[in-house]
């Protein structure tokens, strides 16, 4: 079972640790005969990251080798999560990108018809100020969706947009993510992030430590942060 207060389901360690198989690298051994878990980035650098901003959500996350697609995980994702996204990327030659971007199981919900969100939105952001991590994706969680074409007349009032609207789109529609799976097209491997809470920021790390350590065939490491 997962620690109490793990953010993770039984499926999604299943997913990672055994359906997708192989860590990237061998956990190193620490002095005890224990092993440290490969999450990225590490305790101590994160501490050193979080001291340059007033940050409120952190990207952690774990790499393994797979050679699945995107489209195998995404059958997965859709047995669990009714809100579902998947992002491929592409270069400007027409070729496809290095990342394809999968989120699941949005914390929560904006829409709006005929009234402006601005303010909403800008609040979520606020909340859920995250850095920019190098050696990560440059995409590691936060809102999704679409502005639709009417969202326009809270900038520009004077537009006449009295069109039928026959398709019913809300004027926007974003959900926010804070766990993605991404696709890493060029190195072949998957890479699993997951946004902790930087309040109480040493035990939301141990804690995503021992959750991305939770294997359905009894797998443990010892996670070490220091004291």
């Amino acid at each position: 079972n997962a620690p109490q207060g793990c953010t993770l389901a039984r499926w999604e360690n299943e997913l990672i640790l055994t359906y997708i198989r192989l860590p990237v690298h061998t956990p190193p051994t620490n002095k005890k005969g224990g092993k440290s878990m490969n999450i990225y980035p590490n305790y101590e650098n994160a501490l050193k990251i979080l001291a340059q901003d007033d940050y409120k959500t952190f990207p952690v996350s774990m790499s393994v080798r797979s050679h699945k697609t995107s489209t195998d995980i995404y059958r997965i994702l859709k047995h669990e999560s009714r809100n579902v996204f998947i992002l491929e990327s592409a270069e400007d030659n027409k070729t496809w990108g290095r990342y394809t971007f999968l989120g699941y199981n949005p914390t929560l919900e904006i829409t709006s018809t005929d009234e402006a969100p601005h303010e909403r939105i800008r609040k979520i952001i606020s909340d859920n100020k995250s850095p920019r991590i190098s050696g990560l994706p440059p995409f590691t969680g936060g809102l999704v969706g679409y502005f639709a074409y009417e969202f326009i007349k809270y900038s520009e009032p004077s537009l006449d947009l009295l069109a039928d609207d026959e398709e019913k789109f809300k004027d926007v529609d974003l959900m926010l993510f804070d766990k993605l799976i991404v696709l890493d097209n060029l190195m072949h491997k998957i890479i699993y992030i997951v946004n902790i809470r930087t309040d109480n920021f040493k035990e939301n790390y141990i804690l995503q430590g021992l959750c991305f350590d939770i294997g359905p065939h009894g797998r443990k490491a010892t996670f070490l942060v220091e004291n």
